[in-house]
């Protein structure tokens, strides 16, 4: 893997020829799953072969933990979930894909259930917790930046409400988990 790795990280074609036809079948198996048209099933599997590559050229994937597979299947999932998404503005899939992603079993059907279950229970926070919790952990802006974007006093009013925010999603996994 790390032979491979560094010749994406390289820019090497080869290797970006080789990770196309290594996976392509065990990861167009794995989107079968979200009963996708063939032909979306091919096209997501080539744009999140693009932006593994693109990712490594960048120096991204330089302390990645995980394996290039399972790297490549994180990339089709947040694909896969920001199609199934109907592409709404307010969603948090469309924040930026973690440059490092450390999911040991992306298909296992926990990870699935579980990935869903946030993504519903966050869409049923109010706009302004949905737009602090995603600039905060999936867009990793600081707290000036936030407090500046959505109009807010100090940082201390912005902590509280995040605070506010997690308590409140927190909520909603306990009372839907019982």
């Amino acid at each position: 893997m790390k032979e491979l790795l560094d010749r994406l990280q390289n820019g090497d074609q080869s290797a970006l020829e080789e990770v196309y036809v290594d996976y392509r079948d065990p990861f167009l198996d794995f989107l079968k799953k979200y009963k996708l048209d063939r032909n979306l099933a091919e096209d997501i599997y080539q744009d999140a072969v693009l932006a593994l590559f693109e990712n490594a050229v960048k120096g991204k994937l330089k302390d990645i933990k995980s394996s290039i597979k399972t790297y490549l299947f994180a990339i089709g999932k947040y694909m896969v979930y920001k199609k199934l998404a109907g592409n709404k503005k307010d969603s948090l899939l469309f924040a930026e894909l973690p440059d490092e992603l450390e999911w040991d079993n992306l298909e296992s059907e926990q990870t699935n259930t579980m990935l869903i279950k946030l993504q519903t229970y966050l869409g049923q926070l109010g706009e302004k917790c949905q737009e602090i919790i995603r600039m905060s952990y999936f867009e990793e802006k600081s707290a000036e930046e936030i407090v500046n974007l959505l109009g807010y006093p100090n940082k201390e009013t912005l902590k509280s409400q995040k605070s506010r925010c997690i308590q409140h999603l927190k909520k909603k996994f306990e009372v839907y988990e019982k």
